[in-house]
């Protein structure tokens, strides 16, 4: 039996350089589920207001060189690695790259709500997992920095 490479995750978040439309957003999208397919990685892609939070998952080698690719990306900029380690089994097996847009009205929620991180988790459809959920405390943190304001411009 061929032996299987462990797998490992990773957490980042960073900010685009400038807005990306839904044209571009689909061909980064396109790009990189080809690309992730090629390589056995998995993950979800959450995309708001200009920030980018990504969990990637597969064989570690593959992820640390995609991680040093985003790193390089001229897309975006302040990429911070919130997350890495091994893990025993894939959480989006079935998806190169899984995507959730997050837009103004779910943010303005945000402020409101009991927990922010259930509430968020709850909108996205994501499972309930340590590193979800370090995933989305970035997402709020960069949301609601300082309170109820927000950077969307709205």
């Amino acid at each position: 039996m061929p032996e299987t490479p462990e797998l490992h995750s990773l957490v980042y978040f960073s900010h685009a350089v400038s807005p990306l439309g839904p044209d571009a957003l689909q061909d980064l999208l396109d790009v990189s589920r080809r690309a992730n397919q090629e390589h056995g990685i998995t993950g979800i892609l959450i995309y708001g207001c200009g920030n980018f939070a990504q969990y990637l998952e597969g064989p570690k080698a593959e992820i640390d060189t995609l991680f040093v690719n985003i790193q390089r990306d001229s897309r975006h900029r302040d990429v911070q690695l919130l997350a890495e380690g091994p893990i025993a089994t894939r959480i989006f097996a079935d998806w190169s790259m899984t995507f959730r847009p997050l837009g103004q009205d779910v943010i303005e929620k945000l402020p409101g709500a009991v927990d922010p991180v259930d509430a968020l988790r709850t909108v996205l459809d994501i499972p309930a997992t340590s590193a979800m959920t370090v995933l989305l405390k970035s997402l709020i943190q960069a949301f609601l920095p300082d309170g109820p304001a927000s950077p969307c411009g709205a």
